[in-house]
């Protein structure tokens, strides 16, 4: 596939699509409330003319098949964990694919990397491929530096929880500065099903 713009180029030149691919989210019920990690895309995101024509990765080289009972809303609901259960919501990047579903969660409070989010926003950040138009306009997330206290093989940590055994890491992905949860979990509850096909297993 090529490396940097070679790369790029020949993702929106490619004819071949993969098979489906899961969009994951996850919920953790803490004895200090639910978190959810990630919030997926929504059922608008399925047709291609829902992203700008200044986006030509997601216009042409992306396909999703989300219906309406596939958005994160209605799986927490399933699994018993209505929205509003919801405390914390923990955005490990700000693709769409992976903040699409925001909007459903207006009473929880949002946690992200700083640097994260201010390389999402505005229109420097949709040159590097987000789409903030999108953002709720309510979203006014806690930000986090994650800097100092390294634990096991990350360099940084920084602890959501009062108890301090759920903690957000840094790890190398494809925004600015994704994170991830690490600790002690007291049940997990996996969302996804095949919802994104791309022209290539790695994005550009």
């Amino acid at each position: 596939m090529g490396t940097g713009g070679a790369r790029r180029l020949n993702v929106l030149r490619d004819k071949h699509w993969t098979g489906p691919l899961p969009i994951h989210a996850w919920a953790i019920e803490h004895p200090e409330g639910v978190i959810v990690v990630d919030t997926g895309e929504v059922a608008a995101g399925s047709a291609p003319r829902h992203y700008p024509v200044l986006n030509p990765y997601l216009r042409r080289a992306t396909r999703f098949e989300i219906a309406r009972e596939d958005e994160i809303d209605a799986q927490l609901r399933r699994a018993g964990l209505p929205v509003d259960q919801v405390r914390w919501v923990v955005i490990t990047h700000l693709h769409t694919d992976h903040a699409g579903g925001l909007s459903y969660f207006r009473d929880a409070e949002i946690v992200m990397s700083r640097e994260e989010w201010d390389s999402a926003r505005g229109i420097r950040g949709r040159g590097r491929g987000y789409l903030p138009q999108f953002f709720p306009r309510w979203l006014r997330p806690r930000t986090v530096e994650l800097r100092g206290n390294p634990v096991g093989p990350f360099p940084a940590s920084y602890p959501l929880t009062d108890a301090g055994d759920v903690l957000l890491v840094p790890t190398r992905g494809a925004a600015a500065q994704a994170i991830e949860l690490a600790g002690g979990m007291i049940r997990r509850v996996a969302f996804g099903r095949p919802g994104a096909t791309t022209t290539s297993t790695s994005e550009p």
